[in-house]
């Protein structure tokens, strides 16, 4: 029997949980505390998953059946619903230095800060400047390092 919003607005609570189903998949889950949260129980890969939506009334009983809706889409398409891609935006090297000069440049002697920026375009950027942050290794660094000195100039 699929749920209506009376249903869901005046759901008690209970010494236990207990859930509200919905016909086609998700649930509410009353827990003792008084809160409601949506919930689908759902296989991939052979595995029992269990996807939350979010809670009530955040998410309304509409909202959650149009969450259900892209779920099962997801897993006709033979993706795991339960999984989000999320891409981490790349902050090289380079970006990152050019921020923090950014915000240091006021407390810093203009000449100085001039020729910070001149010796990292001209020693660091080159070669760590279009690298993940991340990825940078001290021998990474002791090679630019390296380079440097190499040219007959000090850090």
């Amino acid at each position: 029997m699929a749920l209506k919003d009376f249903d869901v607005r005046y759901a008690t609570k209970r010494a236990k949980d207990y859930k509200l189903a919905d016909g086609g998949g998700p649930h509410l889950l009353v827990r003792p505390n008084g809160s409601k949260h949506w919930r689908m129980k759902y296989r991939f890969a052979a595995n029992e998953k269990l996807l939350s939506f979010s809670h009530y009334p955040e998410v309304s009983l509409a909202a959650a059946g149009l969450s259900r809706a892209e779920a099962k889409i997801a897993l006709g398409q033979g993706r795991d619903p339960g999984v989000r891609a999320v891409a981490k935006p790349k902050m090289t090297f380079e970006a990152v230095a050019r921020a923090w000069h950014e915000n240091r440049i006021a407390s810093l002697n203009p000449g100085h800060a001039a020729r910070l920026l001149r010796r990292l375009e001209r020693d660091t950027f080159p070669a760590l400047g279009d690298r993940d942050l991340r990825a940078i290794t001290s021998a990474d660094v002791l090679a630019m390092i390296r380079v440097v000195e190499a040219r007959g100039r000090s850090m």
